[in-house]
């Protein structure tokens, strides 16, 4: 996914993977990271987390995460 568009950090400072447009429920991080997706909006999206990122506990282990689809956004 080299050169993929990453994504931004939402109002709230939240990397968000995956979002309820009808609910408002939100898979989301606010560890140190970023969020790369594929040119399909609704294709896969790499959620990366450093070691050590913020200094703050995450209860995610750090490394590369996939998620397989995006609804709602």
């Amino acid at each position: 996914m080299a050169g993929a568009p990453r994504e931004k950090r939402d109002g709230r400072g939240r990397l968000v993977p995956a979002l309820g447009e009808v609910t408002g429920h939100a898979h989301a991080v606010v560890w140190s990271g970023e969020l790369v997706r594929e040119a399909d909006p609704f294709g896969p999206m790499l959620l990366r987390l450093p070691k050590g990122g913020s200094g703050r506990t995450c209860p995610v282990p750090y490394g590369s995460w996939r998620t397989e689809g995006r609804g709602g956004r």
